[in-house]
């Protein structure tokens, strides 16, 4: 039987970096909206 268990920690680590990668985008993206409302809250529309 063939060992795959390389395969298996290239797979979990390539999933960790995809997830860290989006908990990333996801702290922008919420950077980003919270100064549009705040420049919103302050009449800045734009």
């Amino acid at each position: 039987m063939a060992d795959t268990a390389a395969y298996y920690h290239a797979a979990y680590i390539v999933a960790g970096v995809l997830y860290v990668l989006y908990a990333v985008s996801l702290a922008s993206r919420r950077r980003k909206v919270r100064d549009r409302l705040a420049a919103l809250d302050r009449g800045d529309a734009s």
